[in-house]
């Protein structure tokens, strides 16, 4: 981090009675800037992990090479024929899935063995999402409120370079648990992918100078790439 960013760095805490407590928390924090943002863990946290799997029809060629790469004969793909040796009989005749083969197939009773098989096809970017209802006790809380929606509003959005012809990548954020950190999967860097805020949903109450009382917050984050089993062995090590 520069000299200038470091002079930037601020941390917003909410409540402000967190401070300086060994309470569990989480924390926010922009990667460029260092600026932090700090809140009790909130309840009813999820973690969802994901992965895409497909149905493939090998066929009887298909699932003979699988078969083989799978007990270890390895043999030389070059070596393998691209396509199946002909089929006779009964099964060539329904492989060849015309009109007559398929009527041939229903009065049997017999279909071709299309060898399904499951395809892993990989994962996606995990996600992570959290409600937090911040009520100020003084004008001086709605002012760190304040503070923390300007902060999270602005992290969201990218900036252009001077002719407009591109956008710079939004701020990176990292999500930090404190004093329950070991009971809680790994968080990789993110993303924030939205960001709403609602002002005195259940009162209509403001201080005097017009800070509200309430504001209730959801953010929405993104892992900045799909992780493997290696980054979570690496993260709880």
């Amino acid at each position: 981090m520069s000299n200038k960013e470091a002079s930037q760095t601020s941390v917003l805490t909410f409540p402000k009675e967190l401070e300086g407590q060994k309470r569990p928390s989480i924390t926010f924090t922009q990667e460029n800037t260092g600026t932090q943002i700090r809140f009790p863990v909130p309840a009813g946290m999820t973690f969802s992990e994901t992965a895409s799997y497909g149905e493939e029809d090998l066929g009887a060629h298909g699932a003979a090479i699988a078969n083989a790469f799978a007990d270890g004969d390895r043999p030389d793909p070059d070596s393998l024929p691209d396509k199946p040796t002909k089929s006779t009989g009964i099964a060539g005749l329904l492989a060849a899935a015309t009109p007559k083969s398929t009527g041939i197939g229903i009065g049997m009773g017999v279909s071709v063995n299309k060898h399904t098989t499951t395809e892993f096809g990989g994962v996606g970017t995990r996600s992570h999402s959290y409600n937090f209802k911040l009520v100020a006790s003084s004008s001086e809380e709605s002012t760190t409120i304040s503070q923390i929606v300007k902060t999270f509003t602005e992290g969201l959005y990218p900036t252009k370079d001077v002719a407009s012809l591109t956008l710079k990548y939004p701020e990176q954020w990292k999500i930090d648990f404190e004093h329950v950190n070991a009971y809680i999967p790994p968080i990789f860097d993110c993303y924030l992918s939205s960001f709403s805020s609602t002002y005195n949903g259940a009162a209509h109450a403001w201080y005097e100078g017009g800070s509200p009382v309430e504001v209730d917050i959801t953010l929405g984050f993104t892992e900045t790439k799909a992780r493997t089993r290696d980054d979570f062995t690496a993260a709880n090590n």
